[in-house]
């Protein structure tokens, strides 16, 4: 309970560029769990053709394709921040991100 405030909280106290290796080491983190889910995933969409959706009658293969193409789309997002913190690490310019609509 309340542990991510604390973590939050130590987190905010450290450099930027402190921050930025620890966000690159969690954004490739969850990249390599992302691959290493991914393999199966598409095992399985790959073998579900046989089976079709009792309501829809298509067959599973266009339900369950979305799970990879899911998967895919997160590793392209991680790796696109990852390239921005080593270009911040490195001194360059960053693209400018979107501002909430509320500040």
């Amino acid at each position: 309970y309340r542990k991510h405030i604390r973590f939050d909280i130590l987190y905010r106290k450290l450099q930027r560029t402190a921050q930025l290796f620890i966000e690159i080491f969690f954004a490739i983190l969850t990249n390599i769990i992302l691959l290493i889910i991914l393999i199966p995933t598409i095992k399985y969409a790959s073998w579900s053709y046989k089976i079709k959706a009792s309501v829809l009658k298509i067959p599973y293969t266009y339900l369950i394709l979305c799970f990879p193409i899911f998967i895919v789309l997160l590793f392209i997002h991680n790796s696109v921040w990852i390239y921005y913190y080593i270009l911040e690490i490195l001194g360059k310019k960053v693209p400018s991100m979107e501002n909430p609509p509320w500040q």
